[in-house]
């Protein structure tokens, strides 16, 4: 079964192009097969974040604003 990583953004704030490349730079350097999730959170949040999903369970590993990616 392939990892899961779930990556929630702002689209308020349009930070959808930001969270593309993210995933982007993430499948490549983990080099593996996984399966994102990339989607817009439900409310105004200024960041993007990345969990892991494990189950019905996320581990967030990493939130910042978009200049930190």
């Amino acid at each position: 079964m392939p990892k899961q990583i779930d990556i929630e953004y702002c689209g308020s704030w349009g930070y959808g192009g930001a969270a593309k490349r993210l995933k982007e730079a993430i499948a490549k350097g983990l080099g593996e097969s996984i399966d994102f999730k990339v989607h817009p959170a439900n409310d105004v949040t200024s960041t993007i974040k990345v969990s892991w999903i494990k189950g019905n369970d996320l581990k967030t590993v990493w939130e910042d604003s978009k200049a930190k990616t």
